[in-house]
């Protein structure tokens, strides 16, 4: 019994998920096409939240299950379930996100959308990361380089960064060093290096090396930086497990470290203490069997 009612769908482009009504019965007044616009968004954005738990829920599972397989199960599979199911609901999330963003004044329905979007992109990047690790996986081809002109080429790509914060990169490269398969080194060097900087607040340096030492080429980065506590020590390269919090890391950088010198047959060792750096130490073998075979 009244002359104002508004119903907006909660869905998303892929299923609707419920429907908001809402009744004004104090005025009587019927509400306005503003009004209305206003209700669509807040429907839209909690639709955003009900599909961002969904998809939340899903890596959780994948997690779950991950742990009960063992530490560093193998993370292609890991990768080839998530894609699958995340990849095309939240594409279509997200495009809408951006539609409503550019609609919308300055208020807090955009600081809600806006919101919505930073958890969004932080899934995507988790994709990202994983979908990485499927694509060398699924190479069975692969070039020899060299390992220093590897890391001078990462090196490069965080140059800038190194250069706003304060930091200062030093080389020590044996020369002549053997040329080995690459199955994913780059990818190595990218993670370890923003770990490093990211652990540095302002100044501070980052030290590179490398050695050959009984048929191993082995490279070592170390930093100055905040370091690494002993109770998380053992979790660092698990799946999903991070210290940076939700909106700044996906917990997947070291995993893939891991699993890529484990392709190698080679190691990798952490050596670190609170407060006082980290150092990584790579070895990967001259001669790979796996690869000869």
């Amino acid at each position: 019994k009244t002359n104002s009612f508004l119903c907006a769908p909660i869905a998303t482009d892929m299923r609707l998920i419920g429907v908001m009504s809402i009744t004004e019965n104090k005025s009587k007044k019927p509400y306005s096409e503003q009004d209305l616009r206003i209700l669509e968004i807040i429907a839209g954005h909690i639709a955003l939240k009900i599909e961002k738990s969904h998809l939340l829920s899903r890596i959780d599972i994948l997690k779950k299950e991950a742990e009960k397989n063992g530490k560093f199960t193998d993370l292609g599979k890991i990768a080839g379930g998530i894609s699958h199911e995340l990849n095309s609901p939240l594409d279509g999330v997200i495009r809408y996100v951006n539609l409503g963003l550019n609609s919308i004044e300055e208020g807090v329905a955009r600081e809600y959308l806006l919101e919505a979007k930073g958890g969004l992109l932080r899934i995507a990047n988790i994709i990202r990361s994983l979908l990485q690790l499927v694509r060398q996986k699924k190479s069975s081809s692969y070039k020899w380089i060299d390992v220093n002109k590897t890391i001078e080429k990462s090196i490069d790509l965080m140059r800038y960064q190194a250069m706003y914060k304060g930091v200062d990169i030093k080389k020590d490269f044996c020369m002549n060093l053997p040329k080995i398969p690459d199955l994913g080194i780059d990818s190595i060097l990218s993670n370890i290096f923003k770990n490093a900087l990211d652990s540095l607040e302002a100044e501070g340096s980052i030290n590179i090396a490398t050695s050959l030492e009984n048929n191993f080429v082995n490279i070592s980065i170390s930093d100055t930086g905040c370091g690494i506590s002993k109770e998380h020590m053992e979790h660092i390269f698990e799946p999903f497990f991070t210290t940076k919090g939700t909106t700044k890391g996906t917990g997947l950088g070291l995993s893939i470290c891991y699993d890529i010198v484990k392709r190698y047959n080679g190691k990798i060792d952490v050596v670190s203490d609170h407060g006082n750096g980290t150092k990584f130490i790579i070895s990967l073998p001259v001669k790979n069997k796996k690869l000869e075979n």
